[in-house]
């Protein structure tokens, strides 16, 4: 039995309570906005009831005919998101420019391959739980299709499908299962493939936006009460940037949140950050268009890394110490991928571009039902967020922004992998016990398969879920004991 066919997680308490406090009534304003615009338009106008003159009246008129055009800018929204992504980047071009480029597919194909043990386990995830033993070899080819040119198979052309039937012969033989003969017959199964499928969100009011707005202008305010100064990147990406407060003498720092609300959601931990780092310039990525702002432009990775690029030059950084959350990992894994001479050292929390090829962050993000409080959210104000979905229905190439153990930095002389990486055990996005065996191993290569492998400094943070680092100040202190070690 597929996953998609199993009965739902059981339900906490506190889902319940977070459905019927939280998303029921934010929910519900999205519905009855425009009855209660109609109700009081006919009130004014002297069709329901005696006139209410109080300005209270017209103020809930003006508010809820806000929120009723604010759903039609929803509705339009989502409508012009629907298209598939009209030239989705593939694997050559998206790796060109990398130390390692990929000369094909195929190569990545190897190279992927090489760090999966047990295929009939893998695709058992990605194929909602259908056992390999039932695939067809024309499941295997649109998997295949979706996942290394992400098109559909009826959109590959003749050389796509020349390579593909060489991974699918491939795939049975490291399966070690007789490839089945080709049956057009068969039906098909199912397999995870956001980016070809209808795009998904969830309306939600325009009180939450402002709410969030107001949130990030506090946080405006307090940044630049810490001295910090804001520079417009390019049009969709902007940074905050402060100077060393005492003599500089330690690296750069750039942080890179994660989806959500912005910089905003990481005050307790900068709180920390910024009286612990006086010696040292620090910058602050702010990307709105993962961070509920209304952004409807989202850059892709070579226009994120052209707005890098521009800040580190207008500061005249030639390295820094980067430290990123979630999907902070993801622009991480580009810069390093990309210029490596421009990263003296990383730090990850709770990062998903490590085993990103596994079924869990895909299907967990976009397909899971909520179960708990923490999903619910997670779901309503994460995954539903039409900005947020925006990004990662039709604008993220998971192998653009995978970042395999042997792509991390080294030290020039020592060799040493110039990286820390933060997971956290309960982490309800990627698989993190997985994700942590998996960098255990260390940097190991299928170019060199005998080479003894180079050890990885991973943490598994025990007990804690996604993001909930920011609450710990023990977990702020190992995140930032990877500056300490680097400080001179």
């Amino acid at each position: 039995m597929g996953t998609q066919d199993q009965p739902p997680r059981k339900k906490t308490i506190d889902y319940y309570l977070c459905l019927l406090f939280v998303v029921i009534p934010l929910r519900a304003l999205v519905v009855l906005s425009p009855i209660a615009m109609a109700v009081l338009a006919a009130n004014q106008l002297g069709y329901a009831g005696p006139v209410l003159h109080t300005p209270l009246a017209i103020l809930l008129l003006l508010y809820f005919a806000a929120e009723s055009i604010f759903t039609l800018y929803y509705v339009y929204a989502k409508e012009a998101a629907q298209p598939l992504h009209p030239n989705p980047p593939q694997i050559v071009t998206a790796h060109a420019n990398r130390q390692e480029p990929m000369e094909s597919p195929l190569a990545f194909f190897d190279k992927l391959f090489y760090h999966i043990d047990d295929i009939p386990t893998f695709f058992l995830g990605h194929f909602y739980g259908v056992p390999f033993d039932q695939l067809s070899c024309e499941d295997v080819q649109r998997w295949c299709a979706f996942c290394f040119f992400s098109k559909s198979w009826d959109q590959a052309t003749a050389s796509d499908r020349s390579e593909i039937d060489i991974m699918v012969a491939r795939i049975f033989e490291m399966a070690k299962r007789p490839m089945p003969p080709l049956d057009s017959t068969r039906p098909a199964h199912a397999y995870l493939q956001p980016n070809l499928e209808p795009f998904q969100a969830t309306a939600r009011p325009l009180l939450l936006y402002i709410a969030t707005l107001a949130g990030n202008f506090l946080c405006s305010m307090w940044l630049m009460a810490c001295g910090f100064r804001s520079y417009q990147a390019t049009k969709e990406i902007r940074y905050w940037h402060r100077p060393a407060v005492a003599t500089e003498t330690d690296e750069p720092l750039v942080f890179l949140h994660g989806v959500g609300i912005g910089l905003l959601t990481y005050a307790p931990f900068f709180w920390t950050l910024f009286g612990k780092e006086s010696k040292r310039q620090i910058l602050l990525l702010d990307m709105p268009y993962v961070a509920m702002q209304l952004a409807d432009a989202v850059p892709d990775k070579d226009e994120t890394l052209d707005a890098i690029w521009t800040m580190l030059r207008h500061h005249n950084i030639h390295s820094a110490h980067w430290m990123g959350h979630s999907f902070g990992s993801i622009v991480m894994s580009w810069v390093c991928q990309e210029n490596p001479t421009v990263v003296s050292y990383l730090t990850f929390f709770d990062p998903i571009v490590f085993a990103l090829w596994l079924h869990d962050g895909i299907y967990n993000i976009m397909y899971r039902e909520p179960a708990t409080g923490f999903d619910l959210v997670l779901w309503y104000f994460g995954s539903q967020e039409i900005g947020i979905a925006r990004t990662m229905r039709r604008h993220l190439c998971w192998y653009e922004s995978v970042l395999f153990p042997e792509n991390l930095p080294r030290h020039p002389e020592t060799n040493h992998v110039l990286a820390s990486i933060f997971l956290s055990e309960k982490d309800c996005i990627v698989d993190a016990p997985a994700v942590y065996a998996h960098l255990q191993r260390g940097v190991r290569s299928h170019k060199a398969p005998s080479a003894t492998p180079l050890p990885i400094q991973v943490t598994l943070w025990p007990s804690i879920t996604h993001g909930e680092m920011v609450l710990y100040p023990s977990a702020h202190s190992d995140v930032l004991a990877t500056l300490a070690s680097r400080a001179k």
